[in-house]
């Protein structure tokens, strides 16, 4: 059985299309309170190409020593027991053997799909443009390792590579 569905856009853009954006915007700060899971933002936000290539194929990679501490509050909290001890810092940096590496890959989509959601709700206009673009604009493009994984797999996140293009496109 195939449904069709009448959506009337300017109802969308008024209540119930600024209601989904707050929505949107609610749960993100939810998820992002501080937590051991969070303090990873900055580690994350900060991965060279390769190596987050490498996370996104859950593969060995390596950090930069100073995300020691980090590292190891996330995977103390994720893996119960498992708080840092594997974690050395040798010549400037930290080895994320490949289990870990499937944590944080697994971490780092729930935040990319969470976006993409987002995105396809600014793409098809089912929520307010501008209140997406002002609540999650800046923190998509000012992490550029979202940019970066979208860039590496388009076909992953589809509706967040078309955010980026149209928004970079428009000089937001």
């Amino acid at each position: 059985m195939l449904l069709i569905m009448h959506i009337d856009k300017e109802k969308m853009m008024t209540r119930d299309g600024k209601r989904t954006a707050i929505d949107f915007a609610a749960e993100w700060c939810r998820v992002e309170a501080p937590s051991p899971i969070s303090i990873m933002r900055e580690c994350l936000r900060n991965l060279e190409r390769p190596m987050l290539a490498a996370l996104l194929n859950g593969e060995m990679f390596k950090v930069e020593g100073k995300y020691h501490d980090e590292i190891s509050t996330f995977f103390s909290e994720i893996i119960r027991g498992n708080g840092g001890e594997g974690f050395r810092c040798e010549n400037g940096k930290i080895t994320i053997q490949e289990k870990e590496s499937e944590l944080l890959r697994n971490y780092f989509a729930r935040r990319l799909n969470f976006l993409e959601v987002v995105a396809a709700a600014f793409n098809s206009e089912l929520a307010d443009r501008q209140l997406i673009t002002q609540f999650f604009g800046g923190i998509i493009f000012k992490n550029p390792s979202y940019r970066t994984a979208v860039e590496i797999d388009r076909t992953a996140w589809p509706e967040l590579a078309q955010f980026i293009y149209s928004n970079t496109r428009n000089g937001k």
